[in-house]
């Protein structure tokens, strides 16, 4: 009962530093430009993440580097993160947690189109039930806001949640196939860095002890650290009350946004967030057998 009890406290606190990552990375592009946060952010998670993973596994099972779906894996994460971080230098860091969680929504599609799962009528009320929380999310009761600039910052985020959806169900044919969860992720982590690595180029990186702070901290505590406290959660919980723990990344960013930015949504906007937590809950509820693989 203890180990369950561990299990669940490393999973919550995974979700508290996964959630803190959007007001750090919103916080964060005061100081940096969107692509160098980014692209300093995997250098850093993979010289951290190299050190971690050799002083434990000591080597590196080379077949993972002739699976096709690593690869793309690799790129839709890639794409995943360049799309949040320029995102959310245009929108808040609420709406961005809430834009990018949506995309367990969206695996479903991809899951029936791509992987032939059925779509039952609780995962169509979930996919409703997110397009219009999306709408009333975005619009917040204007329809006129939908020409203004944040929305632009919303939808490029969302972007970034669809380029997940297509990451997560990649990963269920790839964790079927027998990888190693540690392996995979590691490999992940290096193979996105050297995807984002050319979009440096060109652009100007001053780093000071302000932004290599927030680099720092997304780097090692919301990408390694919360990957290790993650998988030593699954250990002892099962897949779907992880996926629902999961959840309080959103409540988290919220409570972190509107106390250390001072960010708010209105009334509609609100009520746009309730209906896309009921279709992610929906959805995390319904599904049996979740990947284990979350975002590196």
């Amino acid at each position: 009962m203890l180990e369950k009890w561990k299990g669940e406290l490393a999973t919550l606190v995974a979700t508290l530093f996964w959630g803190s990552s959007f007001v750090a990375i919103k916080a964060g592009l005061d100081h940096i430009e969107p692509i160098p946060f980014v692209v300093l952010r995997f250098l850093f998670a993979s010289a951290f993440f190299t050190i971690i993973y050799f002083t434990y596994k000591k080597s590196f099972k080379i077949s993972l580097l002739r699976n096709k779906y690593v690869y793309m894996m690799a790129l839709f994460n890639a794409g995943g993160f360049l799309f949040q971080y320029i995102g959310l230098d245009h929108t808040s860091a609420i709406k961005g947690a809430l834009l990018i969680n949506i995309n367990v929504v969206f695996v479903m599609l991809i899951a029936h189109f791509y992987l032939g799962e059925a779509v039952t009528r609780k995962k169509l009320v979930s996919v409703i039930g997110g397009l219009v929380g999306i709408f009333l999310l975005i619009s917040e009761g204007d329809v006129g806001l939908l020409l203004s600039g944040s929305v632009k910052g919303d939808l490029i985020v969302l972007l970034g949640g669809t380029c997940w959806a297509f990451y997560i169900a990649l990963s269920r044919k790839v964790v079927k196939d027998g990888a190693c969860i540690f392996e995979l992720n590691y490999m992940l982590v290096l193979l996105t860095s050297l995807l984002l690595l050319p979009f440096l180029w060109g652009t100007d990186v001053h780093l000071t002890s302000e932004n290599m702070l927030f680099i720092v901290y997304v780097a090692f505590f919301c990408t390694v650290v919360t990957f290790l406290l993650w998988t030593y959660g699954l250990k002892t919980v099962s897949a779907t009350a992880s996926s629902v723990i999961l959840m309080n990344e959103i409540v988290f960013a919220t409570i972190l946004g509107i106390i250390l930015l001072g960010e708010s949504l209105n009334a509609i906007g609100f009520l746009g967030a309730l209906v896309m937590m009921f279709s992610i809950a929906n959805i995390s509820l319904e599904r049996r057998g979740k990947s284990l693989l979350r975002k590196s």
